[in-house]
């Protein structure tokens, strides 16, 4: 994810956490992300930007030679 993204997401407040928290979730199973939407009100806007989704899917057909795919609803 882009720095640019992370900031049109999260703000510039806490950016170093933000890309932790945002590199984490890239990584996870549709499934989980799905779940942890109701975590938070930040990490719902989160996984639901659309440039979120784009990065998990790059790096979901990179890891495995299978297609995942999120659906944010």
């Amino acid at each position: 994810m882009t720095e640019a993204a992370v900031l049109a997401v999260g703000g510039a407040s806490s950016l170093p956490h933000d890309l932790v928290i945002l590199e984490v979730l890239t990584r996870l199973p549709a499934k989980s992300l799905t779940r942890f939407k109701t975590v938070s009100k930040h990490w719902r806007s989160a996984i639901s930007y659309p440039s979120f989704f784009e990065a998990h899917r790059r790096l979901a057909r990179s890891q495995s030679g299978a297609t995942r795919l999120f659906i944010a609803t």
